[in-house]
């Protein structure tokens, strides 16, 4: 399975921390130079900028690195359970809150609160779709690996590629590292509201402070 090009393209610019939102109209015009590049090309061009470029490419270099993933040979890159069509394999990395980067080596991992979780290029697949990066200059990209071992089963199981599950992966522990602010602001914004947010959470005589059609609907539940 492949990302959208609308996806791919986020993933550039908060990968330089641009927002895609804040600044829409480059968000926009980048988008509109890359509308007919198939989206698996546009994600190897993008991977690449990521991987070699400190800043925010422009939107020349984006096109450039299009070109050269754009195939010229009547060979068309072929489905595959580790990479998909991409000719690359993935592995999820940490970025802890204090710089440090930590490889993650199985689906029992254990969640940094605070982190930032995101999938990376460890090398090229050894199927015929890694072939053209064979004789790239970045070892990333040159190096023939095989996936991560305990990406492979749950891949299988859900129907698609290890690449892509790392992907996944990589969002589903961005949610559990962001959970618990997510789950606590709801609860602040409700206190708020109420004009509770002045006394501190689980002391028993603040129960008396709750307002009374609050404590019937509690009990009704």
């Amino acid at each position: 399975m492949q990302s959208n090009k609308l996806d791919i393209l986020k993933d550039l610019f908060y990968g330089f921390g641009r927002d895609p939102h804040v600044n829409k109209g480059i968000f926009d015009h980048y988008l509109s130079k890359s509308s007919e590049t198939e989206p698996w090309i546009l994600k190897k061009a993008v991977d690449e900028l990521l991987s070699s470029c400190q800043s925010l490419p422009r939107v020349n270099d984006l096109l450039n690195a299009i070109k050269r993933y754009t195939p010229v040979a009547t060979r068309e890159n072929t489905s595959c359970h580790m990479c998909g069509m991409l000719g690359l394999i993935y592995n999820v990395f940490c970025f802890k809150e204090n710089g440090a980067r930590m490889e993650i080596m199985s689906m029992t991992h254990s969640i940094v609160e605070g982190a930032n979780y995101k999938s990376m290029i460890i090398g090229r697949c050894k199927c015929p779709n890694g072939e053209e990066y064979a004789n790239s200059s970045h070892t990333g990209l040159s190096t023939p690996v095989d996936p991560p071992s305990y990406l492979i089963n749950p891949a299988k199981k859900n129907g698609w590629d290890s690449s892509f599950q790392a992907d996944v992966f990589a969002k589903k522990l961005n949610r559990g590292a962001n959970s618990f602010e997510e789950s606590v602001s709801p609860l602040v914004d409700t206190l708020n509201n109420l004009g509770l947010n002045t006394f501190v959470l689980g002391k028993p005589e603040d129960i008396d402070k709750l307002p009374k059609d609050l404590l019937n609907k509690n009990d009704e539940s």
